[in-house]
């Protein structure tokens, strides 16, 4: 990913209610320096919310492609993952491919499917120990991969972005997240839909549209806001 840089301060005339913002200009691809326009408290330690749910993406993405797993493995929803928040769409026993949960993850923005993704490839970063816990195992991959995009001042706990003491990011490290997610063709594919249809197996068979959540400011609770 590129490397931010700042170019003084743009922020004459900008007044923004948000305690934490930061906005930057991306450059062609041969040029890989991202420009800081604007910045206000960068750096300050906030709730990522859903935005955590780019981070789950990139990691699975990531640990799918290493160990050569297809987006088509077919993914089942447990007891244990329903989680409460956004993207009410999915149900205990629902089952659906990576690919399709991870449209789910990213348009109708679902928890739920957040932490089926967490626990299956978690099952396959623990290469067959038992005894340990496949989502504490995928949430510290997540951190690595954090770490890896020079997200600092980063710490995540779930893979779902629901608040949680301690599961921290700022403006400034999402936006190494966000350039990241931008190299990931199939993150961006679904970034350019509105809709996504897919076939849902299991007891309750349908066919589901995932749609994409428009975000409200409300919606973060933390008053903060990335650009």
């Amino acid at each position: 990913m590129g490397t931010i840089v700042g170019i003084g301060d743009f922020s004459t005339g900008i007044e923004l209610s948000a305690r934490s913002a930061i906005c930057i200009r991306m450059p062609g691809t041969a040029n890989r320096v991202n420009t800081v326009l604007f910045e206000k408290d960068a750096d300050r330690p906030i709730s990522p919310a859903s935005i955590t749910k780019l981070l789950t993406a990139l990691t699975a993405l990531k640990v799918a492609g290493e160990r050569e797993i297809p987006t088509s493995v077919p993914l089942t929803v447990l007891p244990v993952d329903i989680a409460q928040g956004s993207g009410q769409n999915v149900d205990v026993g629902d089952r659906f491919s990576l690919r399709h949960g991870l449209a789910n993850l990213l348009l109708a923005s679902s928890n739920t499917t957040a932490n089926v993704i967490a626990r299956a490839l978690g099952i396959e970063l623990l290469d067959g120990k038992i005894g340990l816990d496949p989502v504490a195992r995928f949430i510290a991959e997540m951190n690595s991969v954090a770490v890896g995009l020079k997200m600092d001042k980063s710490h995540f706990l779930n893979a779902h972005g629901l608040a949680q003491r301690g599961q921290r990011s700022t403006a400034r490290d999402l936006a190494h997240l966000v350039t990241a997610c931008l190299t990931s063709p199939t993150i961006c594919e679904f970034w350019g839909m509105d809709r996504y249809a897919f076939f849902v197996g299991g007891p309750n068979e349908r066919r589901l549209g995932s749609g994409l959540v428009k975000s409200k400011p409300e919606d973060n609770g933390s008053g903060d806001a990335y650009c």
